[in-house]
């Protein structure tokens, strides 16, 4: 068992508050990343689908390049 952390932002601090508390030392995975999803942020699937149906559709079809924008 381990703790892996992202390069950057919240991943970094997430993993610090975790090891101060286990003793584990965290291990960078780059592959860890954060992602923003703008106005959709803290939302479930089904708020989503209910506030802005179309767009969800367009995300999930092209989940690698589509943004989200803020409102």
């Amino acid at each position: 068992p381990g703790l892996q952390e992202g390069s950057f932002g919240m991943t970094v601090e997430t993993a610090e508050i975790i090891a101060d508390g286990t003793g584990l030392t965290p291990r960078v995975d780059e592959r860890i990343i954060e992602v923003n999803y703008g106005a959709w942020e803290g939302k479930t699937f089904a708020e989503i689908m209910a506030q802005d149906g179309e767009a969800f559709h367009a995300w999930d079809a092209r989940r690698d390049d589509f943004i989200v924008e803020e409102r």
